[in-house]
């Protein structure tokens, strides 16, 4: 059982079988990946080339708060509060859990970015690189503006 596919189809039986560790899951590889996401999603760093060093350093600290909120806080908070009702859940447990449940955000980003670049190919009739070429094309006018203008 592969935890990065069988999360989509078989949430429950892919859980048991990490938990249970009949599966090897390291859960740092998805919750620093979320972090990267996040830290795009937030900075956009292409449109700040004006400033790139102060949105790379930004970008950074992000990743390093995502990871140590979903590495730490949440698990500890969930199972603080889970207490309230006699959970018995371990620390390790909850932080295997918090990085199962980042695999679906960072795949439907990943898929976004394919989704967009296999359909510009087909309704442009171009080639895979072709594609990711006129989307590159179609940006650089708005980063040259920023970059001309300024913040």
């Amino acid at each position: 059982m592969n935890p990065y596919l069988s999360i989509w189809f078989n949430t429950t039986k892919t859980i048991d079988a990490v938990i249970l560790n009949k599966v090897k899951f390291n859960f740092v590889l998805p919750i620093l990946l979320a972090g990267v996401s996040s830290a795009i999603g937030s900075q956009s760093v292409i449109f700040n080339l004006d400033n790139l060093i102060e949105s790379i350093a930004s970008s950074l600290i992000i990743i390093f708060l995502t990871f140590l909120a979903a590495t730490y806080f949440f698990p500890w908070a969930i199972r603080m509060t889970g207490k309230i009702w006699k959970g018995n859940a371990s620390f390790k447990q909850l932080q295997t859990i918090f990085g199962l449940s980042q695999i679906p955000v960072i795949l439907v980003l990943s898929l976004q970015l394919l989704n967009l670049i296999i359909g510009v190919s087909k309704v442009q009739k171009f080639s895979y690189g072709l594609a990711i070429v006129n989307l590159v094309v179609m940006i650089s006018p708005f980063i040259l503006l920023r970059l001309i203008i300024g913040n």
